[in-house]
């Protein structure tokens, strides 16, 4: 570039600077957007996957025993399921669910439905 501020090229250069600067801004926006998606589903994954495998348990345990197990508690890598098993009607069964995550304040709650002659959950309610 040319020592003198009064000719040409002194702001057509400062504008493709600006214009760079700019580009390299939106692109760390993009960035961020994306991390942040990134992270909010693999929390979602995360929650689904620890309510499966509770459920799954739980429906397994109602089908095998006679008398159930009324509380019980599911420890996993990055959280804890606690439970409890009511009884809703002659045949079916209501278990609540509470998810307590590392680094989430609070706590994400679930209700299903397990009935007795069907040996199967009916109803998820989350």
């Amino acid at each position: 570039m040319i020592r003198n501020n009064k000719g040409f090229i002194y702001p057509l250069s400062l504008c493709v600077y600006i214009l760079f600067i700019h580009f390299l801004f939106v692109l760390y926006g993009l960035y961020e957007n994306k991390k942040g998606i990134e992270i909010s589903v693999n929390n979602n994954n995360m929650q689904e996957y620890y309510f499966l495998t509770s459920s799954k348990d739980v429906e397994n345990q109602l089908a095998t025993q006679d008398t159930p197990i009324i509380a019980g508690e599911k420890v996993f890598l990055h959280g804890q399921i606690n439970y409890t098993i009511t009884k809703n009607s002659a045949t079916t069964y209501k278990i609540d669910y509470k998810l307590n995550l590392q680094g989430v304040k609070n706590q994400l709650v679930a209700t299903s439905y397990y009935d007795n002659e069907l040996h199967k959950m009916t109803k998820w309610v989350e």
